[in-house]
């Protein structure tokens, strides 16, 4: 081999009838930066950066059993250009959304990769692919790192007394009568037999914590988990949805979605901040009138998350990186407080701007402990829980979404992009 090698980069170059859209498709959305842009007597052109670049060559009936493998017929041409992202099926939305046309959804490859198959602008037929094995062995490594810091083993609970086990432990964590738990311990065994997550987060042989999912389509939906009340903030939660992240990311599942009261303030800190979930919907009195010891008297509103579990947002919450939403930078970006506290964190809720229209950031203010608040003054947390769902709801529907929540318990909603056309990208 010579001491420099005989190629030193290998760039595509690609004729695009319409030069506009495939730029804004390739660079603004797919988002391969710019490194240099060039002119001509008449002519533009843009170079694209797009990570380290390999030649794929294929004989015939190997183009063919890839297309079968992803498609399910024959549809390449001569060429296709594929492109690793770290979230497949979130980039194949976003490019869909953007004017690509889906030729197959996401699906699992038997070489451990989510390979999606567009057609996209400038006549190229696009795979949209994200290694599974990288992910799966980095997710399996950060449930185990987060079980160890906190001295807990977490596992799968198999054994009819384990499960009788969660059952008990859940009653005791809602509050419940005998006879109303949260989950039957015959549910649980049930949803266990049949191939859902039933867990368990053990310190030393105590259970100090279990959770709950069965399989959703395309999803799993996680419908409980509880944690002791003695060991609450001590990492058992963490420990259990880093565990039920790797277990779903090995069964190719992509996302975890789930359900939390929007006024419970710690648990939407930990689920958008120390997990990486973002709600996507409001669900007003989603399950009716509830009867255990938290939620009794209250309106069971929740919001609805969807936690995708490749996305670069929920690998840097599994390494302990959180971007979290500092009180101190609102003033500067001039974000529209809809909803206040009147009188300090302990008081009502004050209603304040209207949803801007200039899509500056919006602010929403939630109570500092509206389980105490229940407990105390029912009247106020019900003005509290109307409050918070008129001004989330009337967000929401006017294009905004939920990105974070201060620690000082203002939920942050930024206008969701839109496409050319006007229409708002989904969450």
């Amino acid at each position: 081999m010579p001491d420099t090698p005989p190629v030193r980069e290998l760039r595509l170059v690609v004729t695009a009838a319409d030069y506009d859209e495939a730029l804004r498709f390739y660079r603004d959305v797919l988002g391969l930066p710019e490194r240099a842009a060039f002119t001509s007597p008449g002519g533009r052109v843009r170079i694209l950066e797009a990570g380290r670049a390999t030649l794929e060559l294929a004989d015939p009936p190997h183009a063919a059993y890839i297309d079968e493998v992803e498609v399910g017929r024959r549809v390449a041409g001569h060429i296709r250009v594929a492109f690793e992202v770290p979230d497949s099926r979130a980039a194949t939305a976003a490019l869909v959304q953007a004017g690509a046309q889906m030729l197959a959804e996401p699906i699992r490859t038997p070489w451990d990769s989510l390979n999606a198959r567009l057609s996209a602008p400038a006549d190229l037929q696009l795979t949209i692919f994200s290694e599974l094995h990288d992910v799966i062995a980095a997710a399996t490594a950060a449930a185990a790192g987060a079980a160890q810091r906190h001295g807990l083993r977490v596992v799968e609970l198999h054994r009819v007394d384990e499960h009788h086990a969660a059952a008990r432990l859940l009653a005791h964590v809602w509050h419940t009568d005998e006879g109303q738990d949260p989950l039957s311990a015959e549910t649980v065994r049930a949803f266990a037999r049949s191939g859902n997550y039933v867990a368990g987060a053990y310190h030393a042989d105590r259970l100090v914590g279990t959770a709950v999912a069965f399989r959703g389509a395309g999803h799993l939906h996680s419908h409980i988990t509880g944690v002791d009340p003695a060991c609450q903030a001590t990492g058992v939660g963490y420990a259990l949805k880093q565990h039920q992240r790797a277990w779903s990311l090995a069964r190719g599942i992509p996302e975890v979605h789930w359900t939390f009261d929007p006024l419970v303030r710690r648990n939407a800190y930990f689920n958008l901040h120390k997990l990486g979930a973002l709600p996507t919907e409001y669900l007003p009195d989603f399950y009716g009138a509830m009867t255990d010891g938290i939620n009794a008297g209250d309106a069971s509103d929740r919001l609805y998350l969807v936690w995708r579990l490749a996305s670069p947002r929920a690998v840097a919450a599994a390494e302990g990186e959180r971007s979290d939403v500092d009180p101190a930078t609102r003033p500067a970006v001039g974000a529209a407080v809809l909803l206040d506290h009147a009188g300090g964190e302990d008081g009502g809720p004050a209603p304040g701007a209207e949803v801007p229209g200039d899509g500056r950031p919006a602010l929403v203010a939630v109570p500092a402990d509206i389980e105490r608040l229940r407990a105390h003054d029912r009247a106020l947390a019900a003005a509290w829980r109307q409050a918070v769902r008129h001004a989330l709801t009337t967000a929401l529907a006017a294009g905004y979404e939920i990105t974070g929540i201060a620690k000082d318990g203002y939920y942050l909603l930024e206008q969701r992009p839109s496409t050319e056309d006007g229409a708002r990208v989904s969450p």
